[in-house]
């Protein structure tokens, strides 16, 4: 037990001694400036002694700063370096001066049969009137979508056009069973069209075949356009089929 008591009190001691130590660091700066003040008061009593000991005083002072300054850096000066050194701006290399080369995305073009496939989704999306030969009647938005299958006018696979851009149209050719009405839209030079082949077989959704419902909607057009003329186009003018399958 004895032992024990004499170990305790040994850490206890050398636990206070420490203690002691880093508080009379944290006073040290106090104590300087009280031994600065004695030194002046010193120094007023007996020049000769006072300057020695201001000379002293302001070599441990200086020494002492040292010291600390060498263990301790500056932390914020430090930090702010090191910040300027992360957020430091390069400057761009000229193009003439570096081998490295900047890569730029380039956009990717679409083939018309990708760009009938881009905007056959838009349109689906409200789920027209499939009146057949790959025309769709969107009527809410006064549209029509003609897929124009293997064959192309003006670099497209397909025409999207508005019901008010109808300028003309014409029929074909017309059997008991179907009708190709040719249709040019205003942005289709003066002799070309566009052939459609519908049904004039009655549709029950419709209540009419395809080939009338859409030759009323091209009249109505036509009508609006031009109210002073009939509604149905002679067929004087020769066109070019934009297509008919």
């Amino acid at each position: 037990m004895v032992i024990i008591g004499l170990i305790a009190i040994v850490l206890i001691g050398i636990w206070f001694s420490f203690w002691l130590s880093m508080k009379i660091i944290e006073m040290l700066p106090y104590l300087i400036l009280l031994y600065i003040a004695l030194n002046i008061l010193n120094f007023i009593l007996d020049h000769k002694t006072g300057i020695l000991l201001t000379i002293l005083v302001i070599a441990a002072i200086l020494i002492s700063a040292w010291i600390y300054g060498s263990r301790h850096p500056d932390d914020e000066s430090a930090s702010d370096q090191a910040e300027a050194e992360n957020t430091a701006e390069i400057s761009p290399a000229v193009a003439d001066d570096t081998d490295v080369e900047t890569l730029i995305a380039q956009p990717v073009a679409l083939t018309p049969a990708e760009q009938r496939d881009q905007a056959w989704k838009q349109m689906e999306k409200i789920h027209p009137l499939n009146m057949g030969d790959g025309l769709f009647i969107d009527t809410k938005n006064e549209q029509m979508f003609l897929d124009l299958g293997d064959s192309e006018m003006r670099g497209q696979k397909y025409l999207l056009e508005d019901f008010s851009a109808v300028q003309e149209y014409k029929v074909r050719e017309e059997t008991t069973k179907t009708k190709v009405i040719g249709v040019r839209f205003a942005d289709m030079g003066r002799y070309n069209f566009a052939d459609i082949e519908l049904s004039k077989a009655t549709n029950d959704v419709l209540g009419v075949s395809p080939a009338d419902y859409f030759e009323g909607i091209l009249a109505q057009q036509i009508f609006a356009v031009h109210p002073e003329s009939s509604p149905l186009q002679s067929d004087d003018q020769q066109g070019i089929a934009g297509t008919s399958h």
